[in-house]
């Protein structure tokens, strides 16, 4: 009977054997996966969980070379014996190397991860960074610049999407050496980004009443607290999962995108026209991922059929703290930004409305003032 790869790794642990072998994502290749000391010239002190390329197919030859690579590995390292110059020669150089764009994604990952631990936070940024778009791209094709280019195509000029996936096609392709002409080929693609998330017309903003009017067309008590709290303290997504309202309705995000801080709400009522104080975010887990958490919410504005973005309550927040005279810097830290990067953001929105309610106010008290 032909080995496969779960009989093997049986054998080993049966043989208490300290390395596994895994054939990750296209399953073309073969890994030893175990616990080891840092690599040389790695900034980590403690051992930690990383992978060995061997460079032999995952087919039973291979499984049967893999499978003495992991006992080696394992005597080694109860002999206190194991050093990685005897490894890392093959694994930057496989012995067979990769053609297909699914072959060179697959070699592509495994680079990734031998320069960090595979934790769930480096799963989620390999995702965001590379995952996302170089998924799209044929594994069966050979890898070229013109194919990577149109999977560029895809997105929109200008948008931060074409930007992420041109950021991906330059380093895949800087990977598989490709010349400096064709890199360059793709990062004319680039363009300038528009920032579009952050500079969305003033118009396509849910005013207040709109805000109140969806709070009260979500069915479920716990979706209704997420949305409360992040239209009130204008909270990041997966920050309304990170969050306790105190008795005074001020809100404490325990662990942001930039660290712990307090929000005080505005406006004020809506704590109580909310019920912020009593309800609580639905159940989950606290390990999840922000990004994880985020999509959640995501995926109820889209269900409940919320007619804008869920970040656009946090816009929201921060442009009704420019109409109410709120200190740039106290927004900012409110938001969990810096002073420079809210005022670009936000100070840009201001239109000739806004001037007019400003001078307005200024008015209205000078004539008061001068009666």
């Amino acid at each position: 009977m032909a080995l496969d790869l779960d009989q093997v790794n049986q054998r080993l642990r049966a043989a208490k054997c300290r390395a596994s072998i895994v054939a990750p994502r296209s399953g073309l290749w073969l890994y030893l996966k175990a616990t080891l000391p840092p690599k040389p010239g790695s900034k980590l002190l403690a051992a930690h969980q990383q992978r060995i390329a061997l460079g032999v197919r995952n087919n039973p030859a291979g499984l049967r070379r893999a499978e003495a690579e992991a006992k080696k590995l394992s005597s080694q390292l109860d002999l206190k014996e194991f050093d990685w110059t005897l490894w890392l020669p093959q694994e930057v150089a496989p012995i067979e190397a990769p053609q297909t764009t699914g072959d060179l994604l697959l070699a592509f990952k495994a680079d990734y991860f031998t320069l960090r631990p595979e934790t769930q936070a480096s799963q989620n940024t390999w995702r965001k960074r590379y995952w996302e778009s170089l998924q799209r791209l044929d594994p069966s094709m050979p890898l070229t610049a013109d194919l990577l280019c149109g999977n560029v195509a895809r997105t929109k000029p200008g948008t931060r999407s074409r930007q992420l996936y041109v950021e991906a096609a330059v380093a895949l392709a800087k990977f598989a050496k490709f010349s400096d002409l064709d890199i360059a080929k793709i990062k004319r693609l680039k363009g300038v980004a528009t920032k579009t998330e952050k500079n969305l017309d003033l118009e396509v903003l849910p005013n207040e009443a709109l805000i109140i009017e969806w709070f009260n067309k979500i069915p479920n008590q716990h979706w209704k607290w997420i949305y409360g709290v992040m239209a009130t303290y204008g909270l990041r997504n997966h920050e309304a999962f990170r969050c306790q309202i105190d008795s005074s309705g001020v809100c404490r995000v325990s662990s942001g995108k930039t660290g712990s801080r307090e929000v005080w709400p505005l406006p004020l009522e809506w704590v109580d026209l909310f019920d912020l104080r009593a309800g609580g975010p639905p159940p989950h887990d606290p390990g999840q991922s922000n990004s994880d958490l985020g999509h959640r919410i995501g995926t109820q504005f889209r269900r409940y059929e919320i007619p804008f973005n869920p970040y656009l309550l946090r816009h929201a927040w921060a442009v009704r703290a420019i109409h109410r005279g709120l200190d740039s810097s106290i927004a900012a830290r409110m938001q969990g930004h810096s002073v420079q990067m809210h005022t670009n953001t936000y100070h840009k929105w201001l239109s000739r409305r806004d001037y007019e309610l400003a001078m307005g106010k200024i008015y209205k008290g000078d004539q008061g003032s001068g009666g």
